[in-house]
């Protein structure tokens, strides 16, 4: 069945189940616990799928979701406001050109996007591979094989990243400039941890009213629209 995250973001039993589910399997499980394996609560018997996608692949892989503690620079001009928890899908990653030839990956910071903008954005990812999403995961996960996307993954090679990116504003009415947009360090990431496929419907539902150090994240929120 063809995954709908913003039919799934309407559904009124997700409004009332969803919240509380995501702070405590993505935020609580993920970055405050740093919880691995069994101990996460999951809708698939348990199964984590991180061992098997970060054995596969060096650093962060592009059409996957990571969160993660961020001690870089901050996100405004004027200073007052730090990125602490960014929710990043990944759509590149790359080197600095310069001496210390740092790596860093690219994407879009969910947290910095309004609950309909984040499952619009995971539907278009999502729409880029719909066999992976409608039995492939299913059929990875009963293999207790490596969960993701090479469809997905091969469609968000060098440059394309950034062609998705300018498609998805242009599509929902965004700004390329948006703070949403952004690329990070890695040694500037901490506790960097893959939110499984089967955890994407609760994007949506996430507070990130903690995910930011000073300003307010709704105005930033809005800030990431062009209307």
């Amino acid at each position: 069945m063809r995954k709908d995250f913003l039919k799934m973001l309407a559904d009124p039993v997700n409004k009332t189940r969803y919240p509380e589910l995501a702070q405590n399997t993505i935020v609580r499980d993920l970055l405050d616990r740093n919880e691995h394996g069994s101990k996460r609560a999951s809708d698939l018997d348990f199964w984590e799928g991180e061992p098997g996608v970060n054995g596969l692949h060096v650093g962060l892989m592009p059409g996957c979701v990571y969160v993660f503690r961020h001690q870089g620079l901050p996100v405004t001009p004027d200073g007052m406001v730090h990125d602490i928890c960014p929710v990043l899908l990944v759509t590149g990653t790359g080197r600095d050109q310069g001496l210390e030839g740092n790596t860093y990956a690219f994407g879009i910071n969910l947290n910095l996007l309004t609950p309909y903008k984040r499952a619009a954005v995971l539907q278009e990812c999502a729409d880029i591979d719909p066999v992976f999403w409608e039995r492939e995961m299913e059929q990875l996960v009963a293999a207790k094989l490596p969960v993701y996307s090479k469809r997905t993954l091969a469609a968000l090679q060098p440059d394309e990243g950034w062609k998705f990116i300018k498609a998805i504003c242009s599509k929902y009415k965004m700004s390329t400039g948006s703070m949403a947009f952004r690329k990070y360090f890695t040694k500037n990431m901490s506790r960097v941890r893959l939110v499984d496929f089967w955890q994407w419907k609760l994007i949506p539902f996430l507070d990130f009213g903690k995910g930011l150090r000073g300003g307010t994240i709704s105005k930033l929120q809005k800030e990431a629209s062009t209307k």
